[in-house]
């Protein structure tokens, strides 16, 4: 397995995420303090230099930069774990939303179909034109005379005119309240894909994020050693 030189990339340290770029500094020191008159040397070159020239202290940071190098590759093994799962998430968030989307399009389809109905049938004006012609004759029978003095055919046309005028009057305000019950349905539901699409928006930034830490982790360790700033064993 090919180590990457720690002492290239100067420039891009500051892309690095923090404890990425601490390690790095750490490795370099221990570089400065182990071979200062090389340059292009790697952790396990320093290593091999201290088993064949012993030092207690040189020994003990070689020791910590590999207890590094393994920290980061299990940090790299759970962030591959937690990009999958975080995918996984997204996938069935996704799902859900199109399911969502696909419901509320088909409800309010349903809605304007229910209220084009509505409006052309029970809400249209002559309807109210009738009721209010109603009212004005039911307004003149009771102004009339005793109904005993009536003909037995005003009387009875009397009543029927009630009864249809209260019929249409309970059935207006009962369309009227279907009409705003769907009205507050739609606007739920408008507010329920609004919050989807925030959350969906969220979780694939963080998928974003996360992909491109793990490509910096992956630069990071698998990039090959230019064989000329090796050490010959």
């Amino acid at each position: 397995m090919c180590e990457r030189s720690w002492s290239e990339g100067g420039g891009d340290l500051d892309k690095l995420p923090p404890h990425i770029r601490d390690a790095l500094d750490r490795a370099a020191k221990v570089e400065d303090k182990t071979s200062p008159e090389k340059e292009g040397t790697t952790p396990m070159d320093l290593i091999g230099e201290t088993r064949q020239e012993p030092s207690t202290s040189s020994t003990h940071e070689a020791s910590s930069l590999k207890a590094e190098v393994e920290k980061l590759r299990e940090r790299c093994s759970l962030l591959e774990r937690r990009e999958a799962s975080l995918t996984a998430l997204v996938k069935e968030k996704t799902r859900e939303a199109e399911d969502l989307r696909c419901y509320v399009h088909d409800a309010l389809r349903l809605h304007e179909r229910e209220h084009a109905y509505l409006r052309a049938t029970h809400l249209d004006p002559a309807i109210g034109l009738e009721i209010e012609l109603l009212k004005e004759q039911l307004a003149r029978y009771q102004a009339a005379d005793d109904p005993a003095k009536r003909p037995d055919d005003l009387v009875s046309e009397n009543a029927e005119l009630e009864r249809k005028n209260n019929a249409l009057v309970a059935q207006n305000d009962e369309l009227a309240a279907a009409a705003a019950a769907a009205e507050c349905e739609r606007n739920h539901l408008r507010l329920r894909l609004q919050e989807l699409r925030e959350e969906l928006n969220v979780a694939r930034e963080w998928n974003d994020q996360l992909e491109e830490e793990r490509e910096e982790l992956y630069g990071m360790l698998h990039q090959p050693v230019d064989p000329s700033s090796a050490k010959p064993t």
